[in-house]
């Protein structure tokens, strides 16, 4: 058995395979929705409620949602007819089929301005090396154009998050300056006030419609 093994071929294999979670975090929703609840739990002020995995399971349902369309379509082309590729090339032929609806995903969802700086710094990188000539559309432009994008967007979001909750911060502190009470810390004040604010607006609902909807325009 073990003598019909292509060592080149299951190297080949192996790369691949792991190029896939690395697509599945970069080239998905899955970016700015855990970026979003990470924000969001440290504007609370709760470091470690939920924690890390909870947050990345929350947006992994949450990707899937939003993705379901692009998985499906990308499953079907990796493996037709149920077909899954067995063999290094035939697993890079694979991918290459899956990559179009991502492909698009990305775009739909990419800024225009981020997408023609970052095609320009691949133009000059290729016209400095003398490589392969560059399509606007080539995954590596697409990929940091559109992680750049989310980032950005989620950055933004985590603003809109955080100002209520500083302000909460910033009243309450005046608050206990004003009375004197300088040696109580706002957060145990703070902390309890902004968890029951949250709760009170059913504020993890709007928080994951808010994300969903972001990606239905």
């Amino acid at each position: 058995m073990f003598d019909t093994i292509n060592p080149v071929s299951l190297i080949i294999t192996i790369a691949s395979l792991a190029v896939i979670p690395l697509i599945a975090v970069t080239a998905t929703s899955f970016l700015k929705i855990s970026a979003v609840l990470m924000i969001l739990r440290n504007a609370i002020g709760v470091q470690q409620v939920p924690s890390n995995m909870v947050l990345y399971g929350v947006a992994m349902v949450m990707t899937f949602i939003v993705m379901g369309g692009v998985f499906k379509e990308a499953g079907e082309r990796f493996a037709p007819n149920g077909a899954i590729p067995d063999g290094g090339t035939q697993i890079i032929e694979a991918i290459d089929r899956a990559l179009p609806p991502f492909k698009s995903f990305m775009l739909k969802h990419t800024r225009p301005d981020y997408h023609d700086s970052f095609y320009e710094t691949a133009v000059k990188f290729q016209e400095a090396n003398a490589s392969v000539p560059v399509n606007k559309n080539d995954l590596f432009v697409l990929l940091p154009s559109f992680v750049a994008s989310e980032l950005a967007e989620a950055f933004l979001l985590g603003v809109l998050i955080y100002l209520p909750f500083v302000i909460i911060d910033l009243a309450t502190s005046s608050i206990l300056m004003a009375l004197g009470m300088m040696m109580v810390s706002p957060m145990s004040i703070t902390v309890p006030i902004k968890i029951m604010l949250f709760v009170a607006i059913e504020g993890w609902a709007k928080i994951f419609n808010g994300l969903i909807g972001s990606y239905l325009g």
